[in-house]
């Protein structure tokens, strides 16, 4: 169902997002499920603005972890690099000094077009449909938490 959602947000095709919607929600839902699709409301109810979709999932009276994020996530498939706040898009563009320093320590990218580059390549990589072979993404570690 996510991979069915994220094409119907790419293509920006609402009845078929709606139609995804109403077949799930008439099962038990697990908490992954439950926490796309209230994503997937979140961003259709504004049509993929950004700011007022996440918004919308910061003050949900829902438990649902990761929310916000995901409505996010999904709402940038939806809308793209333009949906996102200027403050954002600029960050994006020129990062401050320690964010291009991070980047540059931890996924050896130097500027904005090679996170393009980089980005772009992970999601062809996860959608299935042809990498290029100017870039691979970098293999995706995450370090333990220490509680």
């Amino acid at each position: 169902m996510f991979d069915q959602s994220l094409i119907a947000a790419l293509n920006q095709d609402v009845p078929a997002l709606t139609a995804l919607i109403h077949t799930v929600t008439d099962t038990e839902l697990s908490p992954l499920t439950q926490t796309l699709l209230h994503s997937w409301q979140n961003v259709l109810a504004v049509r993929g603005n950004f700011d007022v979709a996440v918004g919308q999932s910061l003050y949900a009276p829902s438990p649902l972890v990761g929310l916000p994020v995901l409505t996010g996530v999904l709402s940038a498939a939806w809308g793209g690099e333009n949906s996102f706040p200027i403050a954002q898009r600029q960050l994006l563009e020129t990062p401050n000094l320690s964010l291009r320093g991070w980047l540059s320590q931890r996924w050896q990218l130097t500027d904005a077009a090679d996170l393009r580059k980089w980005t772009q390549a992970l999601w062809q990589q996860w959608s299935g449909s042809a990498v290029t072979q100017e870039v691979s993404p970098a293999v995706i570690t995450v370090p333990p938490m220490i509680a």
